[in-house]
């Protein structure tokens, strides 16, 4: 929904307006016979559109320029609701959806958004009946054959229709408006509902089995991530920032970009540190800046590839795990055991306000709190896979 702001309407104050989606109405108003109107902008994240509410619909009255600003487009709709130019046919043809989606990508290439070759790759599923046809001709039943399709193959219909459901919207609010402001999408509103699993928390035990598991499988970046997971609770995101040369100079004290915004330091036992040698020298990684954990050289391996690998991993051994709920293990074994897990996941900056701000977090004192917590834990851990470690 895009909210509606009363502002001064002057070419300098709109052209410094951002691109966040929104509706201005002019402060100043102007009358035609005894109505009262108030110009519009319409600003989106591809356009500034004018625009006017008259005989109870709006009306286009032209995209914000140089050549057409307040004045032409103020002059516009005093002749349009005048009767003085009547109002033609939409100025914007019915092209196929395939179209918009072109115009679409390339603007979110354009700005630098990420996923957009994601976003791509995934809209070339749409099938060739709906994709060359007119935008404003697309049917809810067109749409539900679709589905059928998708549905029979086994593939998931909600990640199919994200895309197109996007596009159509966009294409709605931008370049196509005129000809889809009264139609509802047809691809809104037909996602399946999804009942979410419910993933149990991995027992110590189980941490161990899954220890092993990632020896087994034979996937080097996998492995270790499985393993520092299990050692330090890292977050995905946070490996992807590891870069080689910090992690091969850091010696005991390894420092993450921690999900809060902070620097979080992790302790690692020699035995730790032995397991991040070994993979380095495996792997024979040679460039400083590189990532850690890359197949090309310079970008981070995605997070996709390792969730794919992971669940191969899984059905390998028959195990059902979740990712994310290594973390929730570490968390849920180190109770009552004195020493506290927030020391090792980062945590404890997120305790209150003095903690936030007032702590030394470099002092000798929390360093050794630190030390201790990630000693017990990682050694524990050692003591339990001994003969599996590498």
């Amino acid at each position: 929904m895009i909210k509606s702001n009363r502002i001064e309407f002057t070419n300098s104050r709109l052209s410094m307006l951002s691109n966040a989606e929104k509706l201005y109405t002019s402060i100043e108003a102007f009358r035609v016979d005894t109505k009262q109107y108030r110009l519009k902008l319409r600003v989106t994240a591809y356009k500034k559109q004018f625009c006017i509410w008259h005989d109870g619909r709006r009306i286009n009255l032209g995209e914000f320029t140089k050549q057409f600003g307040v004045l032409e487009a103020t002059a516009l709709a005093m002749k349009i609701v005048s009767g003085e130019v009547a109002l033609s046919a939409p100025s914007v043809k019915a092209k196929s959806l395939k179209h918009f989606a072109e115009k679409v990508f390339e603007k979110k290439k354009a700005q630098g958004k990420k996923n957009v070759n994601q976003e791509i790759r995934a809209f070339r599923a749409v099938p060739d009946f709906i994709l060359n046809k007119p935008i404003d001709k697309i049917t809810r039943e067109d749409v539900i054959e679709w589905k059928e399709e998708v549905m029979r193959s086994g593939k998931s219909w909600n990640h199919a229709v994200a895309i197109p459901n996007n596009i159509w919207n966009v294409a709605s609010d931008n370049w196509a408006f005129s000809i889809l402001e009264n139609k509802r999408n047809p691809f809104s509103k037909t996602k399946e509902k999804w009942n979410r699993k419910e993933f149990s928390v991995p027992k110590f035990g189980e941490l161990k089995e899954l220890w092993k598991m990632a020896n087994d499988y034979g996937h080097d970046i996998l492995a270790l991530v499985i393993k520092l997971k299990i050692l330090t609770g890292m977050h995905f995101s946070e490996m992807q920032g590891l870069i080689l040369e910090e992690v091969v100079e850091c010696g005991e004290w390894l420092e993450i970009n921690h999900k809060i915004g902070r620097k979080h330091k992790i302790y690692l036992s020699p035995k730790v540190r032995e397991l991040l040698d070994e993979f380095i020298k495996l792997r024979n990684l040679a460039i400083p800046n590189s990532p850690l954990f890359t197949v090309d050289g310079s970008n981070p391996i995605g997070e996709a590839t390792i969730q794919r690998h992971w669940k191969l991993a899984l059905q390998s051994k028959g195990y059902d795990f979740q990712f994310s709920k290594i973390r929730h293990a570490l968390v849920t074994e180190m109770e009552d055991t004195g020493y506290e897990s927030k020391y090792i996941t980062g945590h404890c900056y997120k305790e209150n306000i003095q903690a936030k701000h007032y702590k030394n977090w470099d002092s000798d004192k929390m360093k050794d709190v630190f030390m201790k917590a990630n000693t017990y834990w990682q050694e524990r851990i050692y003591r339990s896979v001994n003969n599996h470690w590498f």
